[in-house]
């Protein structure tokens, strides 16, 4: 009888074991679920709530100190990659050093002149935000280039702004310039990077097929040569479209001491009556990966144009009938954004109150102020205000 009993200390049971439960065996939080229905703990689940998705939108709020390693609010080195700034109003044009739009000037050789009109629009398909496009249109067809011809906008960055890229240092990082383009035909166009002196240059051909795509390159940072890192011309970017011989770089895709912007591998625009290119949501970001088009809110882009150039009207005052009336008076404007240096100004068609009835003059203006300017009127007819009707420019480009 006593071997069918079990000990009291450490027995074996044989068979199916009941009247045994887990509280019984402290195990009385203990449930047999399978992995996929287990539960998380209060405490995870706080945590998680405290997370957004890696993949898809997150509709939380967040902090972040960068993304892909650029800081917020300039992943964007480019300043009006859309063109929608234009506060000189400029429409199609013709000609060299002409501000199409906010930041991206032209340039063509002296012989170029009246061969190719340049300007911004909107073309739908071009940008995917809503934004303006920067076109090159052929207006005379020109076959053959000179040596020294070329067509191109330039993008100038300031150093402050492209500091952090390291250039000219054994840790230059990378960068990524993407963009969208519609080509009337298959060209090939020339991106081109250059320092401020300029004697350090890459030239990255890239073939556009016709119709509209976006397109991107990566450039690796460069370790040698002198770049700004202040308030001077850190980074100029140049989209060529047609390039003479003498001007084309020797290597196509790597840092050279040439100052030249071309490449024998990239097309003339200038061949075909009517050829066109318009380049449209360009953003240049540090780093080797290519991301969706930054669009800052227009008033934010606005006011980062205006560190180098702004537009405004005279001032207006009115002085009643004075005791005394002067033939001498003075004012100053302040400016909505600090220059980046001092700025040079310019006024067009300013008049003065002369007993009340408008009077044109021209002022004496007193430049050297990032913050402002102040002005003069000398040999006046009996002062009594400012009209307001004149306008003014203050200029600190790159």
């Amino acid at each position: 009888a006593l071997d069918l009993k079990a000990p009291k200390t450490n027995p074996t049971f044989t068979g199916t074991v009941s009247g045994i439960d887990k509280t019984m065996v402290g195990l009385a939080n203990v449930d047999n679920t399978s992995d996929v229905n287990k539960p998380v703990s209060i405490a995870q689940q706080a945590a998680l709530n405290l997370k957004a998705a890696l993949n898809g939108s997150a509709t939380q709020d967040f902090n972040a100190a960068s993304i892909n390693g650029n800081a917020i609010g300039l992943g964007n080195r480019i300043l009006n990659g859309g063109f929608l700034v234009n506060q000189r109003g400029v429409g199609g044009v013709a000609g060299d050093s002409i501000y199409v739009a906010d930041m991206w000037r032209t340039a063509n050789s002296s012989a170029i002149n009246g061969f190719v009109n340049f300007g911004t629009n909107y073309n739908g398909p071009v940008s995917n935000n809503g934004n303006r496009g920067a076109y090159v249109q052929t207006a005379t067809v020109k076959s053959t280039l000179a040596s020294t011809d070329y067509v191109a906008y330039i993008h100038n960055i300031e150093g402050f702004n492209v500091a952090d890229l390291l250039y000219g240092t054994a840790s230059a990082k990378p960068i990524t310039i993407t963009f969208r383009a519609q080509a009337t035909q298959t060209t090939t166009i020339c991106v081109s990077l250059r320092n401020g002196v300029p004697n350090r240059m890459y030239t990255a051909p890239i073939t556009l097929a016709a119709g509209t795509n976006t397109y991107s390159v990566t450039i690796p940072g460069d370790t040698s040569g002198t770049w700004d890192s202040t308030n001077g011309l850190g980074l100029g970017i140049l989209f060529v479209y047609a390039c003479g011989a003498a001007l084309h770089n020797a290597a196509a895709n790597s840092w050279g001491t040439s100052g030249a912007f071309g490449h024998s591998s990239a097309s003339n625009i200038l061949d075909t009556a009517s050829r066109a290119v318009i380049i449209a949501d360009i953003q240049l970001e540090k780093g080797s990966v290519s991301t969706p088009y930054s669009r800052r809110p227009i008033s934010e882009e606005l006011a980062m144009c205006q560190r180098y150039f702004e537009t405004g009207v005279e001032p207006t005052m009115y002085i009643g009938t004075p005791a005394v009336y002067t033939d001498i008076a003075y004012g100053s404007v302040l400016f909505k954004v600090t220059k980046r240096s001092a700025a040079s100004v310019t006024a067009v068609d300013w008049a003065y109150f002369s007993e009340g009835a408008n009077t044109a003059f021209t002022p004496a203006l007193y430049n050297g102020s990032a913050s402002g300017f102040s002005f003069q009127g000398i040999g006046l007819t009996r002062w009594n205000g400012w009209t307001g009707v004149g306008t003014w420019t203050a200029s600190s480009e790159l």
